[in-house]
């Protein structure tokens, strides 16, 4: 007769057997769990101590001596105890999405759970080894733990931050703080400096904030409590109508901002109250700023009802707006950025806010930002992918090589150049541009012909003056590695979790993009025409197939899809000159998702376009049936193939979730001019993920 303890386990649990006459030594007896043979780690003559095997089940552990069994004792195998190694982040409100990392999770929920200190959240997110769950509304202070078939894991503590008065924070580092949730109505971005939150507000569409809050910004939850707070911004408004200022919300009906914004002739302070809905404008004053208009800061001071807001461009001495009353429940309030049309009817230029600081000043930070030093009055570069680049490697995608970056200044940027090997200085347009290829303040695309390029390192020197006449300069060592009559290799495939360098196995034409952990290359700025490259510019039979997913559309116009036959852009006499970087962009096909011209995105359609001698910006042949979910991952099958007339070529488009069969049929087809070029990846004004990319050549 054998005795088990413990009874039950997960794989690898010390199973100690007691019984008699198990023998001195093991020799060949053996020890089975249902049937699964153990590997025991002690045998005495009276205790056999055998860990549950890997591929064991729940049923009988039995012990078999000189080929006599024992009796079974059944031992119920248990799944193995979920273990968090971290969480992302270890603080912060109710709503906040918690990262957690482990081991043995399993690959989906079931009936698994996971609680803070006691309370059960919802997980929107389940892997084997990652679990994201927001912080339930009762949540309290205590640890995290995920159980796993009844069995608890270790637990790994969570501070939950209950609104009260205004939290302080500098935005010092590369993470944005918990107690901040950002929002925007209509595309824009948030990163992190270093020392500054940039609310990225893009070109075109309003991201006004008035009846309704369009901005891009930062809310932390507050109590409904007095304060007194004020936002530092190193950003100016420069254009009609840029904005920026503090928000105090009580939902998205009824709000106040307090901000500055520019009216195309001066900057100007004001004050909006929207009560269910609809605004008034309760102050609207032109100021006069003296040098760049950067820093300024923007103070909000609350007593009960009664409400002031105060402006400074040193941050001591204010000049107040007149006290008003407005009865809100405040629960949410931070710093936001906006634009708007001016009173030109212009588009919504683009937009940066720096916000250096959010402070209460009940409790500031000091130093503010670590006491790091306050960086010089001049011109600053961020030039996107670095210092030292290469090119023509894999071949000759487009005429055009792209150095591409911003440059920013307090000021603004009155003018910038460039030189090649020393050359004379070139005009160099900074952003934005006509609603075009520069899409935010301070972009650049220093587009260099590859003819003039020399063998190896060529030199670019970027300079740019600001309206303050401070000047600096920039270099960037540009690696022309093209060998004579190279050819882009065709087949030709891409797959970007492979650790691969945007740069290594494509060309950058325009915008920031970034490779994701999911192993896709991502839109990191939303604006006209978001553009890589890749493949040969003599390529005309081929078939390319792209990974894609439209995360974010733009409220008024967008598209996303696939190019083929590129060969750069070109001059556009309608633009002011020099048209730089060029804006004409010819190509003979597009299989795209996409408004067209001026139609609403309602009227969205997949269509296959082009932009050719024969076919100037036209749709070839559309399809209002398909509306790609967003978030959702497509197959998109794009191919070109010349007509045995050779003047013409045949354009066939497919696309199909990747979760699904590929279809047999086409969605659309048709004719357009014979084409000759490389492929793009493209977007406008979506923001979107291409992953594995595969072209192979047709006959």
């Amino acid at each position: 007769m054998i005795h088990l303890s413990p009874t039950s386990g997960p794989v690898g649990t010390a199973v100690k057997i007691i019984g008699t006459n198990f023998g001195a030594t093991q020799g060949t007896s053996t020890v089975t769990f249902n049937g699964t043979a153990g590997t025991p780690t002690s045998w005495s003559a009276t205790s056999i101590i055998v860990p549950v095997p890997s591929t064991a089940t729940t049923g009988n552990v039995v012990a078999t001596v000189d080929g006599v069994s024992s009796n079974g004792v059944d031992f119920t195998v248990t799944p193995p105890a979920p273990s968090i190694t971290s969480l992302s982040p270890t603080s912060g409100p109710v709503g906040t999405s918690v990262k957690i990392t482990g081991t043995n999770f399993g690959a989906t929920q079931g009936t698994s759970t996971v609680t803070f200190n006691g309370t059960v959240g919802t997980p929107s997110s389940w892997s084997a080894t990652s679990i994201i769950v927001p912080v339930p509304s009762a949540a309290t202070t205590g640890n995290v733990a995920v159980t796993i078939g009844g069995v608890a894991g270790n637990g790994v503590s969570f501070t939950v931050i209950w609104p009260g008065a205004p939290i302080s924070d500098d935005f010092t580092g590369t993470t944005l703080n918990p107690i901040w949730t950002f929002y925007a109505a209509c595309c824009g971005f948030e990163k992190l400096s270093g020392t500054d939150a940039l609310l990225v507000v893009p070109s075109f569409t309003n991201h006004n904030i008035f009846n309704q809050n369009q901005g891009v910004g930062l809310l932390q939850a507050i109590a409904n409590v007095d304060f007194d707070v004020v936002a530092k911004f190193d950003s100016a408004v420069t254009q009609g109508d840029q904005e920026e200022g503090i928000l105090v919300q009580q939902d998205a009906q009824n709000f106040i901002y307090f901000g500055t914004y520019h009216d195309s002739t001066t900057p100007r302070i004001y004050t909006i109250v929207t009560a269910n809905g609809t605004a008034r404008l309760q102050y609207n004053s032109p100021i006069t700023i003296a040098d760049s208009g950067a820093p300024f800061y923007v103070r909000v001071t609350r007593s009960g009802a009664n409400w002031m807001e105060r402006w400074s461009t040193d941050g001591t001495i204010y000049s107040a707006t007149p006290e008003f009353a407005q009865t809100i429940v405040a629960s949410a309030i931070g710093p936001a950025a906006g634009n708007n049309v001016d009173a030109s009817n212009n588009p919504a230029p683009s937009f940066t806010a720096a916000v250096d600081y959010f402070f209460n000043l009940a409790s500031p930070i000091s130093p503010s930002d670590g006491g790091m030093a306050v960086p010089p009055n001049l011109p600053v570069f961020n030039i996107w992918y670095g210092d030292n680049q290469t090119f023509g490697q894999n071949g000759i995608a487009q005429r055009w090589v792209n150095i591409l970056g911003n440059v920013s200044a307090p000021s603004g940027i009155q003018s910038a150049t460039y030189t090649l090997n020393g050359g004379t200085p070139q005009f160099l347009r900074v952003g934005p541009s006509n609603g075009t290829r520069l899409v935010d303040t301070g972009d650049f695309n220093v587009e260099i012909d590859h003819a003039s390029l020399l063998p190896g390192a060529n030199t670019v020197v970027i300079t740019a003056t600001d309206n303050q006449n401070h000047v600096a300069a920039h270099t960037v060592t540009l690696n022309w590695n093209y060998t004579s009559g190279h050819v882009w290799p065709l087949p030709y495939s891409i797959d970007w979790s492979a650790g691969t360098k945007i740069e290594d196995v494509a060309q950058i034409v325009d915008g920031v993009w970034a490779v994701q952990p999911d192993g896709s290359v991502r839109t990191e700025q939303v604006g006209y025409d978001r553009l890589i490259a890749l493949g040969d510019v003599t390529w005309t039979d081929y078939q390319v197939t792209a990974e894609m997913t439209i995360n974010h559309l733009d409220c008024t116009q967008f598209g996303a899809g696939l190019v083929v036959g590129w060969t750069g852009h070109t001059n556009d006499s309608t633009q002011p000159q020099p048209d730089q970087p060029g804006t004409g962009h010819p190509f003979f096909g597009l299989g795209w998702y996409a408004t067209v011209h001026s139609d609403p995105p309602a009227n969205a359609q997949l269509n296959i376009y082009a932009n050719s001698p024969n076919y100037p910006e036209a749709v070839l042949i559309g399809d209002h049936t398909f509306v790609p979910v967003l978030g959702v991952r497509y197959l998109v099958k794009f191919a070109v193939q010349r007509n045995s007339n050779n003047t013409s070529s045949h354009f066939s488009l497919k696309i199909w979730p990747a979760s699904a069969a590929e279809p047999t049929n086409w969605n659309l087809q048709a004719d357009g001019d014979a084409s000759t070029g490389s492929v793009l990846l493209g977007t406008f004004r979506a923001d979107v993920s291409f992953g594995k990319i595969a072209v192979v050549p047709l006959p």
